[in-house]
């Protein structure tokens, strides 16, 4: 934790999370906090916004002044709604063997399109912040339709079940 000081009122409020990251235009500060919520501090207003925490939180940035992006040591990443204060889909692995991850580090595309993944032996992975496009990326992924409880666990909350492979059979 630390503090964190409004330099034209002079106002000082305790900021709890163990690294920050700022929006794209200032206006916001992202606090993360392992196994806690991560906060999200309005600037200008002072209003303090609490999204869900990540067990296990490696990092976090922002991705336009809107989302959130953060990563686990073990091998998830999640995309967070600032304004609903909730994830969008669910967390997901960065690599094919989550168990087999380690992230070294990661940078955003100038676009916040995308987001490069850094792993161990100067592998590197690129990955849409696209929730539109993420059942493409599965199906390239998968080589086939998810089953249902794969779509539900990862895009339940984003839309109805649908084949991702439309060349192949559905998904069981």
């Amino acid at each position: 934790g630390g503090l964190m000081i409004d330099l034209t009122t002079g106002k000082v409020e305790i900021a709890t999370g163990q690294f920050g990251a700022y929006s794209p235009d200032g206006r916001q500060l992202a606090t993360f906090e392992l196994s806690e919520a991560t906060q999200v501090v309005d600037l200008r207003s002072h209003r303090t916004s609490y999204l869900p925490g990540f067990r296990e939180l490696g990092f976090g940035r922002f991705v336009g002044n809107t989302r959130l992006f953060r990563t686990t040591t073990s091998g998830y990443f999640d995309l967070l709604d600032i304004a609903s204060a909730s994830r969008v889909g669910a967390p997901f692995p960065f690599q094919s063997n989550p168990q087999d991850a380690i992230l070294i580090g990661f940078a955003l595309s100038p676009d916040g399109k995308y987001v490069f993944v850094g792993g161990p032996g100067a592998s590197v992975r690129r990955i849409t912040l696209d929730p539109a496009r993420w059942a493409t990326v599965a199906c390239d992924v998968a080589g086939r339709n998810l089953s249902r409880a794969e779509w539900d666990r990862y895009f339940g909350s984003i839309a109805a079940y649908d084949r991702t492979c439309p060349n192949s059979p559905p998904g069981r």
